[in-house]
């Protein structure tokens, strides 16, 4: 919750509870009272901007302001103690529980070298039927721009319309432009002498889960992220990311593979300004490719179809097929959600390979156990691979921290493309963040 925020919902609990059980006669003091509940309203409006969080509290903001009329019209019934005491507790309820279960959150500041820059714009496939690819670009930047990105413009994609599921899905991030990034919007990229390895971050178009928190944080450490929003062939498709329960069928996976692929094509053919601009700071020797649910797939695939990707990583994402069908040597890792409110849990084969996070984080030559480790976050459900987890309290298993899992599922993918794009080790042998709330 919000410094102002917190003010304005303390002060509107107080003066509701002066003014339901102990009526203001004096005019000058119901002047102050109101003239402090409207200052308090306008300092929160300016400094923090509105949000659907605080509705109720704008309410109670009017009922205050109806309660310190002179001459206010009463009704027999509402004067009842119970019934007071009854509305009352209503009400802070209802200012209370929507910023607790829905609060503005902060992703924590990157801890790279690098300043962090952004940009968003879309591609199409001309050989697939003008297939539209929206991309949103993190990368190491020279300087900081005057503006910094919001979580709005980061999450931007095209937006189905008429939708009832998508309208409600866009009112409830309506204050997503209050959040900010901790990304630069259109900063210049760093000196383009030096070159960064490239890695591809898949998700479904349109869905609100996205992974704001890794992007950020690899781009600081030096990797160029180009963040695909797959093109959703139906309206359900829409929602990929949100249960495993929702595979990608073999044409779809095939077709995000292929935007993956077209995305590197592009990245040394393509015109298009935003692309060269971000080409000229990019390793093409250092490729590779990660995402998240079904966009974890997609990243799969395009490990074992594409001879340009190193090494990937599959974030809870279902790769039953791979598995199945493919042999592929190359560094791979999965990340996997082990917590019993998750309803979305890894089939045999998965499970067969499971390994232990705390004991892989007691070998010292990172990622020893081998070069296709699947490990798994204790707590850590579906949505907890995504910024949703911060979004609302109602995506979290009761007992975690999501920010506690950022922090664990950013150091694994760091330690991971460092060794196999970059050939660092920086893998030690410390004990998990999370290990402790096992």
């Amino acid at each position: 919750m919000r410094i102002t925020d917190m003010i304005l919902i303390f002060w509107q609990i107080a003066l509701l509870g002066l003014l339901f059980f102990s009526p203001v006669t004096e005019k000058k003091i119901r002047i102050s009272l109101a003239g402090i509940s409207g200052g308090l309203l306008m300092a929160h409006l300016i400094i923090e901007k509105s949000h659907w969080q605080m509705i109720p509290t704008y309410m109670a903001v009017l009922i205050s302001f109806w309660l310190l009329l002179p001459r206010r019209p009463t009704f027999a019934g509402l004067s009842q103690p119970l019934i007071k005491k009854i509305g009352l507790i209503l009400v802070i309820i209802s200012m209370i529980v929507p910023v607790t279960l829905f609060p503005i959150f902060q992703l924590d500041q990157p801890t790279g070298s690098f300043i962090v820059g952004t940009r968003s714009f879309q591609l199409a496939d001309s050989m697939r039927g003008d297939r539209p690819i929206q991309l949103n670009v993190y990368y190491p930047a020279k300087s900081k721009s005057k503006k910094m990105t919001t979580y709005a413009a980061a999450s931007s994609g095209s937006t189905a319309k008429g939708d009832l599921t998508s309208l409600l899905a866009d009112s409830l991030v309506s204050h997503y432009d209050l959040i900010k990034t901790n990304a630069y919007l259109d900063a210049a990229p760093h000196n383009q002498c030096e070159k960064f390895p490239v890695i591809t971050f898949s998700q479904p178009e349109n869905n609100s889960q996205r992974s704001t928190f890794q992007l950020a944080e690899m781009a600081s450490h030096g990797f160029v992220m180009i963040s695909i929003n797959h093109k959703a062939e139906t309206a359900k498709d829409r929602f990929l990311g949100s249960t495993e329960a929702l595979k990608l069928s073999d044409s779809q996976l095939s077709n995000w593979q292929q935007d993956i692929s077209f995305v590197l094509d592009q990245l040394t053919n393509s015109d298009q300004p935003d692309l060269v601009t971000i080409s000229a700071i990019t390793d093409l020797n250092q490729i590779g490719a990660m995402g998240f649910g079904s966009g974890g797939s997609a990243a799969t695939e395009a490990l074992i179809k594409d001879t340009r990707i190193r090494a990937g990583i599959n974030l809870d994402g279902p790769f039953e097929k791979q598995l199945a069908s493919e042999t592929f040597n190359k560094p791979h890792l999965s990340l996997m959600a082990t917590s019993k409110s998750d309803s979305t849990k890894p089939n045999q084969k998965t499970a067969e390979q499971l390994t232990d996070l705390t004991q892989l984080s007691h070998q010292k030559a990172g990622f020893s156990l081998g070069e296709q480790p699947t490990l798994t976050l204790p707590l850590a459900n579906h949505l907890s691979f995504t910024d949703l987890a911060a979004t609302t309290l109602l995506a979290n298993d009761p007992a975690a921290d999501p920010f506690d899992l950022y922090r664990e599922i950013n150091y694994y993918s760091l330690a991971f493309f460092d060794k196999h794009l970059q050939n660092v080790i920086v893998f030690d042998n410390r004990t998990p963040i999370i290990a402790s709330a096992k």
